[in-house]
């Protein structure tokens, strides 16, 4: 495992990463905002927009203490995806936790503001700007951290459809599909890790053109350093320290969603199980990108969720958009709050812990997959 200065590419150009370029984001917002846009005319042309009004109106008729505890939820449940992402960076530097915060708070103000979920960027690109480390191992967690959601998200969904005798072939298939994506994944870490292992002169004459047109017209000057970074984060090792709390931040999040639908009264409609269901396939449908805040794209999953156990369209098109207010006002509070505290030189007023501690723990961890690394290397050898 690289060490936590030595391979710093805030300080020197070792490692350093390309952040996407500016057409490669243009193109994709444009796509976002085009997919979103026709999914809400599809949805709109399915239930009438005064049907969805009218429901909407119910909102000053609903269960305050629900939607408080809704709200309470929704909030807790950023402060434990927090915690997943400190755990995956913990055996790479040991990021102070409100830095890390911030950074995911103005990710998501970000993607409530632009399309295509341009803010997952950002959120990497931030706490590599403000606190440094090495950009192959951020970028590398926030997508080991997506694929860990979908994992758990497929999981939860196949125990409610199980329990709930629903069987769809599609919906199997799909499940499937995604399930082989996680195994891909899994195994291009692997790849990566191995490769970073290999002497160059071994590596077939592609790879090595790829390497020197990388490092001529990037600025990209080390490869192999990102590429070992990439590897360890993304890796089943690394999976397993932020495990449990990726496990807590989706019962978090259950409960949020569950409250805000009791707060309308549907859950004497529909139990636990049901609201679940309706929670992985809508959080499903935020994967896609669309416009800001997933607009489209989440009303459209979240209402096929409903569909499946009953809910009528109209009633969940409406839940949908007071549960997605609810997670879009929590989150753009707390993202500018976060710009307020970089703004006013928080960080300067009240100093981190020195980047160079550790604890025990963290430093366990490492030379664990330290030696798994050198194990690899024998055996390559």
């Amino acid at each position: 495992m690289p060490s936590k200065d030595s391979g710093s590419d805030k300080r020197n150009n070792k490692g350093k990463a390309r952040l996407p370029s500016r057409a490669f984001l243009a193109v994709k917002g444009l796509a976002g905002t085009l997919l979103g846009g026709f999914i809400l005319y599809l949805l709109f042309e399915r239930v009438s927009p005064l049907t969805v009004a009218v429901e909407l109106a119910r909102v000053t008729r609903v269960d305050r203490v629900k939607l408080a505890a809704a709200v309470a939820f929704i909030g807790l449940s950023y402060f434990c995806r927090t915690a997943v992402w400190k755990r995956l960076l913990a055996g790479f530097r040991d990021y102070p936790y409100w830095a890390l915060f911030r950074a995911t708070m103005v990710g998501y103000l970000v993607n409530n503001i632009l399309p295509a979920r341009l803010g997952d960027v950002t959120r990497g690109a931030w706490l590599y700007r403000t606190q440094g480390g090495n950009s192959g191992s951020i970028f590398g967690s926030l997508a080991l951290e997506r694929v860990m959601d979908v994992a758990l998200i497929l999981t939860l969904l196949g125990i409610s459809l199980a329990w709930l005798g629903l069987y769809y072939d599609w919906l199997v298939v799909s499940t499937a599909l995604l399930g082989v994506l996680i195994v891909a994944f899994f195994i291009l870490a692997a790849a990566l890790r191995r490769l970073a292992l290999c002497d160059a002169r071994s590596l077939p004459a592609v790879l090595i053109s790829i390497k020197e047109w990388v490092t001529r017209f990037t600025r990209l000057k080390n490869p192999r350093t990102v590429v070992a970074h990439l590897g360890d984060s993304m890796s089943v090792a690394n999976m397993r320290r932020g495990l449990v709390w990726s496990v807590i931040t989706w019962f978090v999040t259950f409960w949020g969603l569950y409250f805000t639908l009791a707060s309308l009264g549907l859950t004497r409609q529909i139990g636990p199980v049901q609201a679940a269901l309706i929670l992985c396939v809508a959080s499903l449908g935020i994967a896609v990108p669309s416009l800001p805040a997933s607009l489209g794209t989440y009303q459209a999953a979240f209402v096929f969720g409903g569909m499946l156990v009953g809910v009528p369209e109209a009633q969940a098109l409406a839940a949908s958009f007071l549960y997605q207010g609810l997670w879009v006002g929590v989150t753009s509070a707390c993202g500018l709050a976060a710009l307020a505290w970089e703004a006013v030189g928080g960080k300067k007023r009240f100093p981190q812990r020195p980047e160079n501690l550790r604890t025990r723990g963290d430093n366990k961890g490492r030379r664990a997959v330290g030696r798994e690394r050198l194990e690899l290397r024998n055996r390559h050898r």
